[in-house]
């Protein structure tokens, strides 16, 4: 038994070392996603469609930035709300962090309070739960393609 122990701990430590490496390599999100047009429910009953893109310009390890563009259906007669005004549509700059299991995002519009959650699901494509709380709340979720998914 005791000459096993050295077999047993040495593919023990290769398994660990295997799962660490695994885990480490960070997915890369720069680029340009197109987001699938969504419901999108404003304040207390004015319901839109968003159209919306996002381009990751700048990753370093997990964390990156991005502008978030979007637009509203300007037929729902129903304004957003960025840096202070109201509008139908425009562009803010996020962060954003990957998460230690390298599958899930989280992170937040500059200036105004809403945050996204969402999930890595292929190199090509990631889903966002978008939410903003406050004097002018809403909330939506889509699935955006990087371009070659």
């Amino acid at each position: 038994m005791l000459r096993l122990f050295p077999t047993i701990a040495a593919i023990g430590v290769a398994c660990v070392s295997t799962v660490a490496l695994a885990q480490s390599d960070t997915p890369n999100l720069v680029g340009v996603w197109e987001c699938e047009e969504a419901t999108i429910l404003f304040r207390e009953g004015e319901w839109s469609r968003v159209e919306r893109t996002l381009e990751v310009t700048e990753q370093r390890d997990a964390v990156f930035r991005a502008l978030n563009t979007w637009s509203l259906d300007p037929d729902d007669g129903v304004e957003g709300h960025i840096f202070g005004e109201h509008t139908i549509g425009g562009t803010s700059p996020w962060v954003g962090v990957i998460d230690f299991d390298n599958g899930t995002i989280h992170g937040g519009a500059f200036g105004d309070g809403h945050q996204f959650q969402g999930r890595i699901v292929d190199e090509h494509t990631i889903q966002l739960a978008l939410t903003e709380a406050g004097d002018h709340p809403w909330a939506s979720r889509t699935t955006c393609r990087r371009g070659g998914g």
